[in-house]
């Protein structure tokens, strides 16, 4: 049964094509697959940045604010994200280290 979920076509640059290549050959996920999961997790910003420049034209503080928002939530994503990979090395580090005698 075909898939009703929309098709696109992309052009990638060099670089892109490169780091999508080595991602598959690491991870052995396609690299489609791995792009679509991406961008669906980006969708509230894209939402928020089209949001935003429609906001632009008629009031450029609630724009702003819009953006400011986005930026926030990717910041704290990122800093949760960070925090983790901390954490898992830290239980790694200590699952390794012999206890000393």
């Amino acid at each position: 049964m075909p898939s009703k979920n929309r098709r696109m076509m992309l052009t990638l640059p060099p670089e892109l094509a490169a780091a999508l290549d080595e991602f598959r050959a690491a991870t052995g996920t396609a690299p489609s697959s791995f792009v679509v999961s991406m961008l669906v997790e980006a969708i509230p910003a894209i939402r928020a940045i089209s949001e935003a420049t429609r906001a632009l034209a008629e009031d450029q503080d609630h724009a702003l604010g819009i953006m400011n928002a986005v930026l926030s939530e990717a910041l704290h994503h990122g800093t949760a994200a960070q925090l983790d990979m901390y954490e898992h090395k830290a239980i790694r580090k200590a699952r390794t280290e012999k206890p000393a005698k």
